[in-house]
């Protein structure tokens, strides 16, 4: 991987990488993979184990994420870290703040007996505190936008999006801990006494298909598409990457 071109390479270059190679899932969900996928991370701590009482925290952008590219061979430069911030000894697990998540996916919208097939663009919150756009959001959120392959469209917005207390997949949970969505997953970081010049935490997201939803019975409501209707969509469980994978080079 390239250095950035901004990069300094007297410090630690933290990047995030996505990649959609193929991901096996056995959720018995229906899925797609996303398109336009940017999310923001408010911040980064590494744990020595799980009950480690002094996280060294890589950075907190408070309610300023770094917004992320997902889409694949996406590679954001979230932050450069003095090399002394970062303790010598053996790292075990991550926690990454999501702030918001921006998405394309297909579907069908179904209104007084007409189905329409098209995209969804949707934006949703799930960190109170989120300054998106221009605008402060709270987890909840949410705006839905469907354009048919006609060319109709319907809006949606509210604060009242689903946020799911609890998630896991391929060893990562994700859990709301004080009005933020937190990711933590297993790492094996090794950090030296001195770190060389040029070295690099490079984070590695898989979002095959990762868009995961459960499929329901309804008035034109087909298996395997995302469906949805003026008052109601098809549950989804699961809309983050599906495993991590962090290297220290």
């Amino acid at each position: 991987m390239p250095l950035d071109a901004a990069a300094d390479p007297a410090k630690l270059a933290v990047r995030i990488q996505a990649n959609q190679a193929v991901f096996q899932h056995a959720d018995g969900l229906s899925g797609q993979t996303p398109k336009a996928v940017r999310g923001g991370i408010r911040s980064i701590r590494l744990y020595r184990d799980n009950n480690d009482p002094n996280p060294v925290e890589l950075f907190d952008y408070g309610s300023n994420p770094v917004e992320v590219g997902y889409n694949n061979g996406d590679v954001t430069l979230l932050a450069q870290i003095e090399p002394s911030k970062i303790p010598a000894g053996t790292y075990t697990q991550i926690r990454m703040v999501q702030t918001h998540s921006r998405f394309r996916v297909d579907g069908a919208y179904h209104d007084a007996g007409k189905d329409m097939t098209g995209v969804f663009d949707d934006v949703l919150v799930m960190t109170d505190g989120t300054m998106l756009d221009g605008t402060m959001r709270n987890a909840g959120y949410f705006r839905y936008v469907f354009e048919s392959s006609q060319g109709d469209k319907q809006e949606f917005t509210g604060d009242n999006g689903m946020i799911a207390p609890y998630s896991t997949t391929a060893g990562a949970v994700a859990v709301v801990e004080q009005g933020q969505w937190a990711v933590y997953f297993p790492v094996q970081v090794t950090v030296p006494a001195q770190l060389p010049s040029g070295s690099a935490l490079n984070i590695n997201v898989n979002m095959f298909e990762s868009f995961r939803w459960k499929d329901m019975s309804g008035p034109g409501f087909q298996d395997g598409v995302f469906d949805a209707t003026s008052i109601s969509y098809e549950l989804v469980e699961r809309f983050g990457g599906n495993e991590f994978s962090t290297v220290l080079q």
